[in-house]
């Protein structure tokens, strides 16, 4: 991924904040959290940009959000500026989440006993982490000890607690323990993707590079602790669901945009759906025609193979190009037409990215702002 914006940034009253009750103020740089040991809703899920610490959705300005993606940004990004907690909605996936045919026919009881231990082992009561100071290493030499950021996600999985969503990195652990199945197959690639993109990476940061929203449905909302002195448990003696749709919100932080070839992040894109009112859109694509004729082979080879790369650039109908003045057999209308898109493959006007234009995806945020993604 890259990413390309222009835009200075404006001073930034609604990103800023408290780090903790009864400390001062913080600069600029420091995330804007107000920690509590005890859980609270993230309300933002479906938001175009949320806090990484917080989940509640941010508002930023036309001038932030150019800066946010700017080279100036990620670098602010790096130094854990508020760059780094505001994070952008890349797309979101439904899955549906079933719990072992074996309680099919097990009493009510036994049903929902199953489902407070699964809102439990989901993560859903949990109590937050506690905040730990940011590593002096990725801090601006010219900001205090006592200034600098906070940060709110588990050190080593990434993913923020006690928030009340269901973790990604826990909902894998049930998919491979047997205590849910899932109707997509690509549930646990796409998981495991998610999961390593959070997971702080001392080589990439040793930050999370994404956050994950997922609002429990209301069967596992019900049991979860948080939840269970405001909802009385009326339906005792009625068997609950034991299937249902869960809905997972993806936001990138300015980091992620420099990935450019990390397998999680495809695995990641190619089952997201994109935001309403987001577009995606080829960088750079040769004219279209109708088509002609049809190819065989070559639709399996890997992306990035011989035969893949070949199979991606082929074309099934073109106009046809002039027979050349030096060849002497007239040519078939298949070979005028190769010989047309060969010349408008070498065209530096129809490509100014040259071939690799192709591959090339334009991505725009709801909220203003783009990326590129290679696919």
């Amino acid at each position: 991924m890259s990413s390309k914006a222009s835009g200075k940034r404006k001073a930034d009253a609604a990103l800023s904040g408290s780090r903790m009750a009864g400390k001062k103020k913080s600069n600029e740089n420091t995330l804007p959290m107000l920690f509590k040991r005890e859980c609270t809703f993230a309300s933002g899920a479906g938001h175009p940009t949320i806090s990484l610490s917080t989940g509640e959705p941010l508002r930023l300005t036309e001038a932030e959000s150019g800066h946010w993606a700017s080279n100036a940004g990620g670098k602010a990004a790096a130094h854990r500026g508020w760059e780094l907690d505001a994070v952008r909605l890349l797309g979101s996936v439904t899955l549906r989440i079933s719990l072992p045919s074996s309680l099919r026919d097990a009493c009510p009881a036994a049903q929902r006993s199953a489902l407070q231990d699964l809102a439990e082992n989901l993560g859903l009561s949990d109590m937050p982490t506690r905040p730990r100071v940011a590593d002096r290493k990725w801090v601006p030499a010219r900001v205090k000890d006592a200034d600098r950021p906070l940060e709110h996600w588990d050190f080593q999985s990434g993913e923020v607690r006690g928030q009340g969503h269901v973790l990604p990195s826990l909902l894998l652990d049930a998919l491979y323990n047997g205590d849910v199945t899932c109707d997509e197959p690509f549930a646990a690639d796409m998981l495991e993707a998610v999961a390593a993109l959070a997971r702080p990476d001392k080589k990439l940061w040793a930050t999370p590079l994404v956050r994950v929203l997922a609002p429990p449905p209301p069967p596992l909302a019900h049991f979860a602790k948080r939840h269970k002195a405001a909802t009385p448990d009326t339906n005792a003696q009625h068997a609950p669901p034991l299937s249902f749709e869960l809905r997972l919100h993806v936001y990138a932080t300015r980091l992620l945009l420099y990935i450019i070839a990390h397998p999680a992040v495809k695995a990641m894109l190619d089952h997201l759906e994109p935001p309403p009112g987001a577009l995606v859109a080829a960088a750079t694509a040769l004219p279209a025609y109708p088509q002609t004729f049809r190819s065989h082979g070559g639709a399996s080879a890997p992306p990035f193979s011989l035969e893949g790369l070949l199979k991606s650039c082929e074309h099934t109908g073109y106009r046809e190009g002039v027979q050349p003045a030096g060849v002497a057999l007239a040519l078939n209308c298949y070979q005028l037409q190769a010989l047309a898109w060969m010349a408008d493959m070498e065209s530096s006007a129809l490509l100014p990215r040259g071939v690799n234009g192709l591959f090339w995806e334009v991505r725009k945020f709801v909220d203003g702002g783009y990326f590129y993604y290679s696919r």
